[in-house]
């Protein structure tokens, strides 16, 4: 079973010495969606940046599946992908272009690629009339279904996700969480999920909060 783990990981922001994470740790699992709440300013963008291999630590070791991840451009090229709030999607690139970018900079053939992302497209209910469209053509539900469709182009076995319905309504909101789960159960990700969505929180298996600079499990289904 794949298995992320964060062990006592510190950061201070350099220009003000404060602390934002103290002696951090957590175990992510294979199949289950994780959530991280708290307050704003509480640190939990900062730790996911750090679990997605963006920002490092000042202290502290994240490993995967037991070994300490020392490569973080490898770690953040073949083992996890991001998704974010404002969508992340090349404004100038198509739908299917948007979906096939991982693959062509792995040099997968163009025509396997654009098959692969038409069929991954199709599995976040985006339908083929937008495949030829600008994001800017997009709602908001569908162009964070085209990020969740590109992130799973990379065939990483992590997902992180920085608020990715806060521009979302219910209905949406409800839709992505259901893809969310749905990569965790059917296809074994470990799904990582920052959110101020108390609501949708609940939803994980696990759920954790950020307070005073320290992870806390709320809920735990093992």
């Amino acid at each position: 079973m794949n298995k992320l783990e964060i062990s006592n990981i510190d950061y201070v922001y350099n220009k003000s010495d404060k602390i934002i994470l103290r002696g951090v740790s957590a175990i992510f699992l294979e199949g289950t969606v994780s959530s991280i709440v708290g307050e704003s300013g509480a640190g939990k963008s900062t730790l996911l940046y750090i679990i997605s291999g963006f920002t490092k630590a000042k202290a502290g070791k994240i490993s995967y599946n037991g070994k300490e991840v020392e490569d973080l451009r490898n770690y953040r090229r073949n083992i996890v992908s991001t998704i974010s709030q404002s969508y992340m999607l090349f404004p100038t690139r198509t739908v299917l272009e948007n979906v096939m970018y991982p693959m062509l900079l792995d040099k997968i053939d163009k025509n396997e690629a654009k098959d692969k992302a038409k069929e991954l497209l199709t599995s976040v209910a985006i339908d083929d009339i937008h495949f030829d469209k600008l994001p800017e053509k997009l709602s908001g539900g569908e162009k964070q279904r085209v990020a969740i469709a590109r992130a799973l182009a990379s065939n990483s076995k992590i997902i992180v996700a920085d608020e990715p319905t806060g521009n979302l309504d219910d209905k949406n909101s409800e839709e992505i969480y259901s893809i969310f789960d749905r990569l965790a159960k059917k296809e074994g990700k470990i799904v990582i999920i920052v959110s101020h969505d108390k609501d949708l929180a609940k939803k994980a298996d696990y759920q954790y909060e950020m307070k005073d600079g320290k992870l806390h499990l709320l809920k735990n289904i093992r």
